[in-house]
């Protein structure tokens, strides 16, 4: 199920979780992936769980929760490559950094040619920085 927009919506209904194995689960807009984590324990019981990535309460996409025996292969998924696609509002400014924010300024002032050489040039916040 795509998600288009900021939109939050209803998350889909936890399953009744018997036995081990892997829960795929759609994570809407809005609710965070520990909500979704804590409903998943609550209907799984004593049977241990974790799950492989959290999702900002702004992303939807899915959000694999180990269940049981599982959980012991759950690294394994963190290899897997993943795709990310954004939507993003340039020159925009809210008071708080984020789209729920009173807009306070707007400009633009990027050239299109020149964008992708622009952000090559910024470093990961969390990773290594060239010396």
């Amino acid at each position: 199920m795509p998600c288009f927009g900021w939109k939050a919506c209803r998350p889909p209904p936890v399953p009744l979780v018997t036995r081990p194995g892997l829960l795929l689960l759609h994570k809407p807009v809005g609710p965070t992936s520990a909500t979704l984590v804590r409903e998943v324990a609550a209907a799984a019981g004593k049977l241990p769980l974790c799950h492989a990535g959290t999702l900002d309460p702004f992303a939807c996409g899915l959000l694999i929760i180990a269940v049981g025996q599982a959980t012991r292969a759950v690294d394994l998924v963190h290899d897997v490559p993943k795709e990310y696609v954004a939507e993003v509002a340039w020159g925009t400014e809210t008071d708080n950094g984020d789209h729920l924010g009173t807009v306070v300024g707007s400009r633009i002032s990027i050239r299109v040619n020149g964008i992708g050489q622009g952000l090559g040039q910024y470093p990961d916040i969390a990773g290594p920085v060239p010396v």
